[in-house]
């Protein structure tokens, strides 16, 4: 199966997920998250997403349980590249490009090889091997590619059928580091 095949049969499964579903899958995945933030106190920029398409697992209580000790990170389109902004304040998101809310562009997040961050990453598709298939425009590929010589733990973030053995990749595709689902 070629990856747009593959990314046409998960988007028709994720249409039947039900909302109490995914927020059991969403709970489940946020108390891994946590526990890995806390075995990581010397990380405290999170590099998030806000959930836009039918079945993406939400993140954003993340933001609320470590409001006091870390500083969350939003993705924003700009000038065809994914670029992270921070949320101060709770601050109300706009929405941006492709209808996804963003925050407001204020503080960007400048990535430095010495600081360490934690970047969630959602996808199609991932495999046991932890190699990703997204929506087919390459914006966190491209972000992961700029910064490989940055300190990112890339962790990947899905259902549980969104996991195969193997799916399709390409030279340009960056593995995570882990994939929780």
């Amino acid at each position: 199966m070629d990856k747009q095949q593959l990314r046409n049969q998960i988007k028709e499964s994720l249409k039947k997920v039900s909302d109490n579903d995914l927020k059991t899958y969403s709970e489940i995945i946020l108390l891994n998250l946590v526990s890995i933030i806390k075995k990581n106190p010397e990380i405290k920029n999170i590099l998030s997403y806000t959930p836009h398409f039918q079945g993406e697992i939400d993140l954003l209580p993340l933001e609320n349980i470590f409001k006091d000790t870390h500083n969350f990170f939003y993705p924003v389109i700009a000038n065809n590249n994914l670029e992270f902004y921070k949320r101060t304040n709770f601050e109300k998101f706009i929405i941006g490009k492709f209808g996804i809310l963003e925050p407001h562009k204020d503080e960007c997040f400048i990535v430095e090889s010495h600081t360490p961050a934690i970047v969630l990453i959602p996808g199609l598709a991932f495999d046991s091997k932890n190699n990703r298939l997204g929506r087919g425009l390459g914006y966190y590929d491209k972000f992961l590619s700029i910064n490989k010589s940055a300190n990112l733990i890339k962790i990947g973030v899905c259902l549980e059928f969104q996991m195969f053995e193997y799916v399709p990749i390409d030279s340009n595709d960056i593995k995570m580091y882990l994939v929780l689902f």
